[in-house]
């Protein structure tokens, strides 16, 4: 037969474990909450930084939305490689980049790397593996900004396909003015050399 002195230490000791439990949760849930506040607070403090550096790397992955074969030959991914590289160790747009955003950016290098017999049908789906790529990856910059959520990343824009003529007019004008770009450019090099 139980005695109210055993009846009371059986109660106590359930109490007991029932509140160390307890305080156990609610520690190990504040320490979640904390950890996840601080990174929203870091993610919050560099975010206008991480906007500048992905309006950089936006502008790089320009050359390739509107792309065709003959505009995205060996000379001109190598071009854009360069300005990758730069992007991500002279601008340290790196340090801003997230997991999945890092992902997309060495799938676009190594489509940048393929040569054109490495796919199936050459250049052509060599030049709309390098869209692709981008295309992912200005998604995800759009998730990291905050502009998508990870349901909207992926649902596809119905975007409207603009003529024929007025693509290779674009193209035309993009590559007259990326071109004076690089001549200015070559020019202040200079300049600076003397």
């Amino acid at each position: 037969m139980k005695t109210f002195e055993q009846d009371l230490w059986l109660v106590i000791l359930d109490k007991g474990i029932l509140a160390i439990i307890l305080a156990v949760l609610v520690f190990g849930l504040n320490w979640v909450l904390q950890k996840r506040k601080s990174r929203d607070e870091f993610i919050n403090s560099i975010s206008s930084f991480r906007v500048r550096a992905y309006q950089a790397l936006w502008k790089i992955s320009e050359p390739a939305k509107y792309a065709d074969v003959d505009t995205l030959d060996e000379k001109r991914r190598e071009k854009i490689y360069h300005s990758l590289l730069d992007w991500y160790y002279d601008e340290n747009g790196a340090l801003f980049l997230s997991y999945p955003s890092s992902e997309a950016l060495v799938e676009v290098k190594k489509a940048l790397f393929a040569k054109p017999e490495d796919t199936e049908k050459g250049s052509r789906e060599q030049t709309q593996l390098i869209r692709d790529n981008f295309s992912n990856l200005r998604t995800w910059l759009k998730v990291d900004c905050g502009t998508y959520n990870l349901e909207e990343k992926d649902r596809k824009l119905d975007t409207p396909k603009a003529p024929a003529e007025w693509i290779k007019n674009y193209q035309k004008w993009r590559a007259d003015k990326v071109d004076t770009a690089d001549a200015n450019s070559l020019a202040a090099d200079s300049t600076t050399l003397k």
